[in-house]
């Protein structure tokens, strides 16, 4: 017997990096894990390598402890590292779970800007030596593949975050190949690492199958999964751990400055590139009037080329709080210091005030109201100017279409002039060069410009390293959606001295005395500009819209496909949206035949490698010594018998042991006996309990 087995090296390697590399990037691409993807990749398969070569010898027990030695010595000489990414990992992990149920968030070490790839490469250990030893020592597939779909079972299961395509691409293919391949692995080392190789790219066009049908956006989670966050929300909200920030305390007044709490979660810009729509129902609204409707959530006033974040609530210091919290929804009335009075305001339904009602799912984060409200509810705690944060999943909002102005003061003035106008030194002369080549002087203008600048695009790719967001869109890209579209608004209207900042929310089409569900579809981002005096306005950019705006130049859907907003809010942050219609010209099956489509290809998967293993071993059966034949039969016969609960003949038995002891080659006579015995058992357990022969033809490839 060879001490060291090559033949089981290149798929344990192949099966133990793919599903590894697989379950740490959907865990990382989900949760928003910041890491360096080529070197996390590498550390995976390097770990991967090392799991394939310990368990390729035939005592391998004293190589696997040498390999967790050296792990744990890399574990100590690189501890910051890993203790870093581990805390970065379980911030981010906890933050979604926070937004999604109201879960108490862990004081962890601050780690910003860290990179998780060493914690993580040290998790990949588990997925890939798992696969390993399954494939090397010929297990049951079903242990290494729970624990392979950790990862992605916590981002659809319970949360409704989405990894990249690839990495669900990846773990799908080779998942698939390691459960096609278990029956040839148990009957032949040979021929089941041969059959890895050869089916790892029909593994993977199956997979890729399975994918294209129905895009990411459009999985929803099954019921008894809604279910479990359900079950998961009740219990939360009655938890309370010691030591752990809580949701609940008293209600502050609504006209009382909320410090205490954290103002918008920022919008990582260097996250933004190709975006799939989702269908996770994220609010549900009830309106007394049909009509396109803008619910903002928060604004953020700090851009700096990677990422919007809020400015620091120690600026509001000198302000009190009678005059920030009229100014959250504040709006831009017609003809009062109006600097574009041919601009009007987001159009309504109706001239009368109006009123609509919000549910929102899981534990809220943000009270999302529309424009033009004339009272908010008592117990909404304003953010500085930011945003609200509501106090109960349900509220009621009456709003009109042009209320009066928000009476801002000098002091809150001066406060917008100071902190909304900055743009980065970095950038500054090349917006200043572009906006006097465009000659843009105007709010209008700002709003033609940007909206004929670029092509919206949901494949708009991540801006490269190192690039600024607003000026790769602006001079190269041209391609992007609303994320796009009002970051360069903001930017260029500050750059003409108009005071601006980055909002974000939903663009919800009602319809009047019905409940209206808002999905992550609906999610939306547009620019707010300043009129000292008069307070906020919306100014929406992006061209999706541009169809159904009127002459004044607002942007505004009118059907509610036009309203439609194509995008997934980034777990644990702003949403960071998309809002027009999918491209056309792509193929697609329809979506009624996806779950037929990746059955039949299961089903054909499925039978082809039963036959495979059937047809392997009868050619072993009938080429070679007549002794390895013999043998090959005997190890047939053994698996028949223990199947049909029944000993092995005992001719079968004493001609095994000929073949395997005896001076001579068995005799054509002799290897016919033991084909007949077997042919025997394989008629017995095809007469068997229907459940038998299906264990046995699909899950043992017996017959």
């Amino acid at each position: 017997m060879k001490r060291f087995d090559v033949r089981t090296l290149p798929a344990s390697f192949l099966l133990s990096a793919a599903l590894a590399v697989s379950s740490v990037f959907c865990l990382a691409t989900a949760f928003d894990v910041p890491v360096r993807a080529p070197l996390l990749a590498g550390l995976c398969c390097a770990c991967a390598l090392a799991w394939a070569v310990c368990l390729s010898f035939r005592r391998s027990w004293p190589f696997v402890c040498l390999l967790l030695a050296g792990a744990a010595a890399l574990l100590w000489r690189f501890r910051p590292e890993a203790f870093g990414g581990l805390f970065l990992t379980i911030g981010r992990v906890s933050a979604c779970y926070h937004l999604a149920f109201g879960t108490p968030q862990p004081a962890l070490p601050s780690h910003s800007g860290h990179d998780a790839a060493v914690f993580l490469a040290f998790v990949s250990l588990l997925p890939s030596g798992m696969t390993a030893w399954t494939v090397s020592k010929r297990l049951s597939a079903w242990p290494a593949l729970t624990v392979c779909a950790v990862g992605p079972v916590l981002c659809f299961n319970i949360l409704e975050t989405v990894p990249d395509a690839w990495a669900l691409l990846l773990f799908s293919a080779g998942a698939l190949l390691l459960l096609l391949t278990q029956p040839l692995r148990r009957e032949s080392v040979r021929g089941g690492g041969r059959a890895t190789l050869c089916l790892a790219l029909p593994a993977a066009l199956t997979a890729l199958a399975l994918f294209l049908p129905v895009s990411l956006g459009a999985v929803t989670r099954p019921v008894w999964a809604d279910g479990a966050g359900q079950q998961l929300e009740q219990a939360v909200s009655s938890l309370q751990l010691p030591g752990l920030p809580s949701d609940d305390g008293p209600a502050r007044p609504a006209s009382a400055l909320s410090s205490r709490l954290a103002p918008a979660e920022p919008v990582d810009l260097t996250r933004i590139g190709p975006n799939a729509p989702g269908d996770r129902t994220a609010l549900s609204v009830f309106s007394t009037e049909s009509g396109p409707l803008y619910l903002r959530g928060a604004s953020l006033g700090v851009y700096t080329g990677q990422a919007w974040t809020p400015l620091d609530s120690g600026l509001y210091d000198t302000l009190r709080a009678e005059q920030l919290a009229p100014l959250l929804s504040s709006t831009f009335v017609p003809g009062a210091a109006d600097p574009v009075p041919q601009l009007a305001p987001l159009p309504q339904a109706a001239a009368a005030e109006q009123e609509i009602t919000v549910r929102m799912r899981g534990t809220p984060d943000l009270l999302y109201c529309p424009y033009y409200p004339a009272a908010l509810p008592e117990a909404a705690q304003p953010v500085d100017d930011v945003c609200y944060r509501p106090a109960g999943k349900s509220y009621t909002i009456a709003y009109a279409p042009a209320p009066a102005a928000a009476g801002t003061d000098a002091a809150y003035d001066r406060f917008v002039f100071e902190q909304y106008l900055s743009v980065p030194a970095s950038v500054k002369p090349e917006l200043a060069q572009l906006a006097r080549s465009a000659g843009l002087s105007t709010i209008s203008d700002v709003a033609a410009y940007v909206r004929a600048c670029g092509v919206y695009d949901l494949d708009t790719p991540r801006t490269p390293e190192g690039e600024d967001f607003a000026l790769w869109f602006l001079q190269e890209s041209r391609t992007g959606y609303c994320v796009h579209f009002a970051t360069a608004a903001v930017l260029l209207l500050r750059e003409i001295g108009v005071p601006a900042r980055y909002v974000s929310g939903y663009l919800v089409q009602t319809q009047a005395r019905q409940w209206v569900d808002v999905t992550d579809r609906q999610a939306h981002a547009w620019a707010e500009y300043y009129t000292p005096g008069v307070g906020w306005a919306p100014l929406d950019a992006t061209p999706a819209a541009q169809a159904a705006a009127g002459p004044d130049g607002t942007s505004v859907p009118a059907t509610a496909s036009d309203a439609v907003a194509n995008t997934a809010p980034e777990p644990g942050g702003t949403a960071e949206p998309d809002d027009a219609p999918q491209k056309t010209g792509v193929f697609r099956l329809p979506r009624q035949l996806a779950i037929p489509a990746a059955l039949v290809a299961l089903l054909l998967a499925a039978a082809l490698t039963q036959r495979a293993a059937v047809l392997l071993r009868r050619r072993r059966f009938r080429r070679g010594e007549p002794n390895r034949r013999a043998l090959a039969l005997w190890t047939h016969i053994v698996r028949l018998s223990r199947q049909t609960g029944t000993p092995p003949p005992e001719e079968a038995e004493l001609l095994a042991l000929r073949a395997r002891f005896g001076p001579r080659q068995l005799t054509g006579e002799e290897l016919n006996t033991l084909l007949r015995c077997a042919a025997a058992l394989e008629r017995q357990l095809r007469r068997g309990p229907a459940g038998r022969r299906l264990l046995c033809r699909w899950r043992y490839a017996l017959f």
